[in-house]
């Protein structure tokens, strides 16, 4: 049996809310073929290569305005990442 530890199982959801919405950007990108809806798929996915909690960030900036279940997910998902953060700086 796998056990995941809980700031594993919080990065595979961030990755999971990250990935939705590089597709979502990706679907309204074609659709529209806005540059800056290009631009910023491609800060998402570089960002999640390289700097990985800036990639949420990112993604939610993209459903502020567009879908308010995933923005409210999304910002619920950077308040646990926080929490979860806080609590192990001040238990070690």
């Amino acid at each position: 049996m796998i056990t995941l530890s809980l700031s594993t199982g919080i990065i595979f959801v961030l990755l999971a809310y990250t990935v939705m919405s590089l597709y979502d950007i990706w679907q309204v990108y074609r659709t529209t073929s806005k540059l800056w809806m290009f631009v910023l798929f491609l800060a998402t996915l570089i960002s999640l290569i390289v700097a990985f909690f800036v990639a949420p960030v990112l993604a939610l900036f993209f459903y502020w305005s567009r879908h308010p279940l995933k923005r409210n997910i999304g910002i619920v998902l950077l308040i646990v990442v926080c929490l979860i953060s806080i609590m192990t700086k001040l238990s070690s």
